[in-house]
């Protein structure tokens, strides 16, 4: 099928081996999906496992439900009803091909094509589905091999930073483990363009091309280039036009690349065809893409059928075909909920500029394979895996980069994180994926307690023989450590030594061998010296302990599995419990999940048990409520008991009396904050005695041992099994005062979080919060345990300082659906304190008016009590929330009620800024949404509260700030700037780095008024400025809209594009989907500026989709708008005309007002196209005729 830049398609079709011909006429196709289905699709199969409950799961099932009836009605607009339709009704198809050099007719999802006669897509009934660009050779590229060569391409320049870095290569060799001997998957280490040029280079010189390069990264787009991102030799981004790769794989001649490289969303679309189309033109035979983000699971389980095919010989379309039904036919994905089906089929994609074979000659080549030579390892055995090994994707990269940079590095953690099984996986990556210069140079080494030695001669007879051969044992010492350093200076190997803490730092007290002296440790610190500098071997050591004696070596921390990652591990250890997969529905599942923070050793020991535990109970036993069961292994790398004991022998008696109190903690203990607790009256005398200095010691001894995990500064992570033996140690040294003191303790522990939250919480509004805010970040579930804790003791001024404090955290990290559900559950417990449970109306969590007004009625003419400026607090920054995230009906309706409540009542003085701040909401929603006259009057509601004087002599509540932006709307720009100056002059003083950065951004705006984008921009780069040293994302996200608008009218496209892509980035980070809309919106301007037409459509669909999912219809109304003068531009009067009918329905229906221009929009395009153009338009999009009113408004115009 032909895609015209008009349009129109033309169908042709080839019988057998015969040339194709044309079926029928050219027709007009007219996509079917709206823009809010694509979004649901991308959401359905990027977004809604994360979040599969409650009515995400329902969506989730009905879009799953729709895809059949999508896929119809694609079907329908590609065949229609005439000889196409029985082309494609006569028999099996083989093949179907759209060819296009227009990018948007690429970007759609093809795929989902299903013929109704059918009961399945045909992309899963053997009909290969493929993108073509126009120009490709009409005849086949056969490729002849006899193993087939992968050089994979892995870069993640951010490594465990990088948001949702998950890789396919190790999971894909573990899948391809039955044809590893037809399939040679080599890493390319370091992922640069100069490594990939050379590497392509020598094994073309060689005689041994690569046949695939596999790409497993990240890509993005600047202007009409797409880039693909590789890394500098000594770390770091190197962002890479796709042109430049492109000619380093054709001087090669790689005829395949498969590309991992996902950017989610609009701009992943666009992406995905960008670098594909790019490929193909520069020499690519074959592109095989992905085109949405997928599961790591999910890539691995197609790419396995896809190699396998290859392996066997046949077309890499074909290839595709039989991965793509690997992927339905094994359909679960890793969710919190266990695995879950998703209809992930569609997401890979097959782009090609002529048909590409791959034909395996049977002859083995000769020599050993790497599978083979595998086998023969002298250590092999040791580096198998105890168990599933599950992710760690972030520090196989660090790994990867320290052992090239370093040489020698440390994995430390406490017991049972996996530091084992993880050095054992990186082995065998290792081994298998031609990092080591033969596979039997992956040698292991442990000092577990109960070896004869730990000195170095006793390491190199051990791992000499695998280095050197059997006669390495006639060797004197010293000639045994020359040549062991000599063959790992001539060879990269990779020499692992496990359990390394009881050389030196945790010796088991059991046995009777000693720890190592002084002299002993020298030698193996000069030996490690050598192999560093050497500069080819690495030698991977893990130990409890950060070994500081070891000096200059990389040390990384291996903390617990990540969300996603624990939740693979979960699916794995319950699938023979099927009782235990049955409690995952369980809400405390998700809490108990949280508590094992991703610990492996306490995840393998206690989820089994849910086949007869409800979560709840477990939950309990890990916290020290009840008691926690022997796990009845004995070993201390295999047992909570044994390992948790054999720390907590190596602490001091002071140590073990503090520590008891980390049992109250959840997840992280604080040295100060702890200091903070034993400062206060009532703490229990045990802990008395205590100061910073004693608590700190206290920490890292605990931290030595193993039983804690340092963080950030005095913060330490908890083991999750720690506490319940804490308290079972508390309970037989306290005996019958133990209820009372750990009550005593609580107490104590939420006034010291108290204290620390408002702390935070100034530090963060002077500017300085950077730490603040990490902190805050780290002790989450801390003051989210303290602020349940102080709500059911009504608590109320507790409760509100650390909502405070949590508040900020939540909008630095755009955490909106948390912070509402903690709102919502606060003010539940508060109103139900005042007057029993109140009724809900449509918005959750929020009181109807009558039990809303008690807090007024009980502060009348008195100063506010707690409950009601929690109260106060609560409803209006619910509201703010609501408004922030473009949801702007049930923000105007919240906003509402609060202001009734304040404005009725004789409330405090205080909070006359607070009806303020609402008015001035109020009067925005109601711009946004049309309501001119309304907004007006909110306006001057706001300006007779600047003269009602507060309890203050001589201050006006409306400080300078909003007395600017009110002498801005009223077109008063120099009394405006001056308010502005004299609020920032008052702003800097106090430090207040918000009102800085708010100040500069409306002095910027009056100057861009006025004609004067120099200082525009300084004032704008000024605010950013201040928004960095607020470290707070979603404020700078702001700035760089204006950038933008700035650039844009300064007509500088490329700035204007970069500042509104680093405004989309955060922005869809942060969740923030109102301003996600607008640079959406603005990238199209910018796009269609530039005379990228079909990078502006893209950009203003995703626009309207967002809008129109907010509810936002004047932004709904505006993005048809652009789209149907963009329609018009290309020459596309009807689509123009339908686009423009949308803007004026969508205002119309929800009684927007309709701007003059949009009128007049519709009257051009009537005046050329004929009323009955519009008649038809009309009933097209709503049912009827148009009404009176807009023949009458055409007329009139």
């Amino acid at each position: 099928m032909d895609l015209g830049a008009d349009g129109r398609a033309a169908v042709s079709a080839a019988v057998g081996n015969g040339n194709p011909r044309q079926v029928g006429e050219p027709v007009r196709l007219d996509w079917p999906l709206t823009t809010k289905e694509l979004a649901d699709l991308r959401w359905y199969l990027e977004d809604y496992l994360h979040t599969p409950f409650g009515v995400y799961d329902e969506r989730g099932g009905q879009v799953a439900g729709r895809l059949g009836e999508w896929g119809v009605r694609v079907f329908d607009a590609v065949f229609g009803a005439g000889p196409a339709r029985d082309v494609v009704r006569g028999g099996p198809i083989e093949e179907i091909v759209f060819r296009s050099a227009v990018p948007r007719w690429l970007a759609l999802p093809w795929e989902l094509v299903h013929d109704p006669a059918s009961p399945q897509p045909l992309a899963l009934t053997g009909t290969t589905i493929s993108r073509r660009i126009p120009g490709g050779s009409a005849g086949p590229v056969r490729i002849d091999y006899r193993r087939l060569r992968v050089l994979m391409v892995i870069s993640r320049p951010r490594g465990a930073g990088d948001v949702g870095y998950r890789t396919i290569a190790r999971p894909l060799l573990e899948q391809l483990a039955l044809v590893r001997d037809q399939v040679e998957l080599v890493v390319l280490r370091p992922p640069t363009l100069e490594g990939l040029a050379e590497t392509l280079r020598a094994a073309l010189a060689a005689g041994e091309p690569f046949h695939v390069v596999h790409f497993d990264g990240h890509g993005t787009r600047f202007a009409d280039t797409g880039v693909l991102g590789f890394e500098r030799p000594d770390g770091g981004e190197d962002p890479v036009p796709a042109g430049d790769v492109a000619e380093a794989l054709a001087v090669a001649g790689v005829p395949l690349v498969v590309l991992n490289a996902c950017h989610s969303g609009a701009i992943g679309k666009e992406l995905e065809v960008s670098i594909a189309t790019r490929l193909l033109a520069e020499g690519t035979s074959s592109v095989v893409a992905m085109a949405y983000s997928v599961y790591a699971v999910a890539a691995a389980r197609f790419m396995t059928g896809f190699y396998a095919h290859l392996v066997a010989g046949g077309r890499v379309a074909d290839a595709v075909t039989v991965g793509r039904s690997c992927l339905a036919a094994e359909n679960t994905r890793p969710s919190r909920k266990g695995p879950q089906p998703l209809s992930d089929w569609m997401v890979p994609v097959h782009y090609s500029c002529r048909d590409l074979v791959f034909e395996h000659q049977s002859a083995p080549p000769s020599g050993a394979t790497a599978g083979q030579a595998a086998g023969t390892t002298a250590s092999a055995g040791q580096f198998e895996a105890h168990d599933a090994f599950v992710g760690r994707d972030g520090l196989f990269y660090d790994l990867e980069v320290a052992a090239r940079i370093r040489g020698v590095v440390l994995l430390h953690g406490p017991a049972g994180t996996g530091k084992t099984e993880l050095a054992k996986a990186f082995g065998r990556w290792w081994r298998d994926t031609g990092a080591v210069a033969e596979p039997n140079l992956v040698v292991w080494h442990s000092f577990e307690p109960g070896s004869a030695s730990f000195t170095l001669q006793a390491v190199l007879s051990a791992v000499g023989t695998q280095l050197l051969g059997t006669g390495s044992e006639l060797l004197t010492p010293g000639e045994r450590r020359r040549r062991v350093l000599a063959a790992l200076a001539a060879r990269r190997a990779l020499v692992v030594w496990d359990n390394f803490e009881a050389v030196h730092s945790k010796p088991d007290p059991a046995t009777a061998i000693p720890p190592l002296d002084k002299a002993g440790r020298d030698e193996l610190l000069a030996f490690l010296a050598e192999v560093a500098a050497g500069g080819r071997s690495a030698v991977l050591i893990t130990s409890r302990s950060t070994e500081p004696w070891l000096g200059d070596v990389r040390r990384l921390p291996v903390p617990g599995l990540s969300g996603e990652e624990a939740n693979e591990y979960a699916d794995h250890l319950l699938a023979r419990h099927p009782g235990g997969q049955s409690r995952r529905e369980d809400r405390a599942f998700g809490e108990l999940m949280e508590w094992l923070d991703g610990h492996p050793l306490s995840m393998r020991l206690i989820l089994p048990r849910l086949d007869d535990t409800r979560p709840r109970a477990l939950l309990h036993e890990l916290r020290g409520l009840r008691p926690l069961p022997d796990d009845d292994v004995g070993s201390r790398t295999t047992s909570l008991a044994a390992s948790t004991t054999y720390s907590l022998n190596h602490l001091c008696a002071k140590t073990r009396r503090l520590l008891v109190v980390v049992a109250l903690f959840h997840g992280a203990v604080d040295a100060g904050v702890l200091a903070l607790f034993s400062q206060q009256p009532a703490v229990p005398t045990r802990f008395s005695d205590a100061d910073l200095d004693a608590w700190t010691a206290a920490l890292r001894e605990a931290g030595d041992a193993g039983l804690l995990s340092p963080l950030r500064g005095s913060t330490h992570a908890v083991h999750p099994a720690l506490p319940a033996y804490l308290v079972a140690a508390w309970r037989a040294e306290s005996h019958n005062t133990y209820v009372m003191e750990r009550a005593a303790a609580h107490i104590v522990l939420l006034d010291a979080f108290v204290a620390f939250a408002g702390w935070a919480s100034r530090e963060i509004d002077s500017g300085n919060d950077g730490a603040p805010l990490a902190m805050l970040g780290l002790h989450r579930r801390n003051l989210g345990d303290l602020l349940t804790y102080s709500l059911k003791r009504q608590r109320w001024r507790a409760a509100r300082i650390i909502l405070q404090a949590l508040d900020r955290y939540w909008s630095a990290e755009g955490a909106q659906q948390e912070a509402l559900g903690w709102t919502d559950q606060a003010l539940l417990r508060l109103e139900s304190a005042a007057a029993g449970p109140p009724p809900l109306d449509g918005l959750a969590g929020s009181a109807r008016i009558d039990r809303m007004v008690w807090f007024a009625e009980d502060n009348t003419g008195k100063p506010e009590s707690p409950a009601a400026s929690l109260w106060r607090y609560l409803v209006i920054t619910r509201a703010h929330r609501l408004h922030r995230a473009g949801a702007l009906d049930r923000a105007k309706h919240a906003y509402t009620e609060i202001y009734e409540i304040l404005v009725t009542h004789k409330w405090v003085p205080e909070v006359s800024r607070n009806v303020a701040e609402i008015c001035d909401a109020l009067a925005t929603i109601a711009g946004k949404q049309g309501r001119q006259a309304e907004a007006g009057s909110w306006h001057r509601k706001q300006r007779e509260l600047a003269k009602v004087p507060s309890n203050r002599a001589g201050v006006s509540p409306m400080d300078d700030y909003r007395a600017g932006l009110l002498a801005y709307r009223a077109g008063r720009l120099d009394e405006a700037e001056a308010c502005y100056r004299r609020s920032l002059v008052q702003a800097k003083n106090e430090g207040d780095w918000y009102g800085v950065a708010a100040d500069h951004r409306e002095l910027g705006v009056i100057a861009q008024k006025r004609g004067l984008l120099a200082e525009a921009e300084a004032c704008y780069l000024r605010a950013r400025d201040a928004c960095r040293m607020l470290a707070n994302p979603a404020h700078e996200a702001v700035i760089e809209i204006y950038l933008g608008s700035l650039a844009l009218r300064r007509g500088e496209l490329a700035d204007a594009e970069h500042w509104f892509r680093e405004s989309l980035v955060r922005n869809e980070r942060l969740g923030l989907r109102a301003d996600t809309a607008l640079c959406y919106y603005s990238l199209g301007v910018v796009a269609q500026h530039g005379g990228r037409l079909d990078v502006a459509e893209s950009f203003f669909r995703g626009s309207q989709a967002i809008h129109e999912e907010l509810g936002d219809h004047g932004g709904e109304a505006q993005a048809f708008t652009a789209l149907s003068r963009l329609a018009e531009a290309r020459g596309e009067a009807d689509k123009a005309l339908e686009f423009t009918v949308r803007a004026i329905v969508t205002l119309t229906r929800h009684a927007r007002p309709v701007d003059r221009s949009l009128v007049g929009d519709l009257a051009r395009l009537v005046a050329v196209q004929g009323a009955e153009a519009l008649q038809r338009c009309w009933l097209g999009v709503t049912g009827n005729l148009p009404p009176t009113e807009v023949i009458e408004a055409i007329a009139r115009y």
